[in-house]
């Protein structure tokens, strides 16, 4: 009941749309989007992106603002959240194979570790794709000369993933384990590489295209971002989210 200066009593009935997920093992994740982002992009389609870049959120919430913003010509706030849950790590029934490897589950095993710089043993080796960016209009990557903003880089990278992902699946026989993992993939990883990154160790031959050699948590902790949070999560011939 409204009476005299009182402010009128709003009332709002919430649209609620649910989507049946197939379980922690193909979404293992939540996603949080404006009202723009629901309003332009389907649920389902929603839920197939988020799956298409498992435990890569920062890749599955460009891809879907993305394809937000052209669907509403750039005129609204596209904003997507994804909290992605990650498999339980460590040895026995909790132990996971990376992504794209077959056969069953491999006996628990003590973590190989091996010395790096410092004397850590906590170390691992990485190989990457670096794209530089600015983000004020009409500037230039150092490198190459190509204007890119951080959403074009962005874009490249997405586009990376699903290359390595579709040279993967069109594998005759899948890698039984990380090592064989890594080498199908090297080849593509390696054409990728050159092409894209503006790291000068893309210019390195072989295997060693994009390498960084081993790293131990503190290298990781000096290249700055988010590189330390987005590599720690990795298991072995897995692909990375952007950093």
């Amino acid at each position: 009941r409204v009476t005299g200066t009182e402010s009128p009593l709003i009332l709002s009935v919430p649209d609620v749309k649910c989507v049946a997920l197939r379980g922690p093992d193909d979404h293992p994740f939540l996603l949080l989007a404006s009202s723009p982002v629901a309003a332009a992009v389907h649920p389902q389609e929603l839920v197939d992106l988020g799956g298409e870049f498992a435990q890569q959120p920062r890749a599955a919430c460009g891809e879907i603002a993305t394809r937000a913003l052209a669907a509403r010509a750039g005129a609204a706030q596209c904003t997507v959240v994804e909290v992605s849950f990650l498999p339980p790590r460590g040895g026995g029934d909790s132990k996971r194979r990376a992504p794209g490897m077959a056969g069953p589950e491999p006996p628990a095993k003590k973590a190989k570790v091996v010395n790096a710089r410092g004397g850590s043993t906590a170390s691992m080796r990485l190989r990457h794709i670096l794209l530089r960016y600015q983000d004020e209009p009409g500037a230039s990557s150092a490198s190459k000369g190509t204007v890119r903003t951080r959403q074009d880089a962005e874009a490249v990278l997405r586009k990376a993933l699903r290359d390595l992902r579709a040279d993967l699946k069109a594998q005759k026989k899948s890698p039984k384990d990380a090592m064989e993992l890594v080498a199908v993939t090297s080849k593509k990883f390696m054409e990728l590489c050159k092409a894209f990154s503006d790291c000068e160790t893309a210019k390195k031959g072989g295997t060693l295209c994009g390498d960084l050699g081993w790293l131990t948590p503190d290298d990781c902790v000096k290249l700055g971002g988010s590189f330390k949070e987005v590599v720690d999560v990795l298991m072995p011939g897995q692909f990375s989210d952007i950093a």
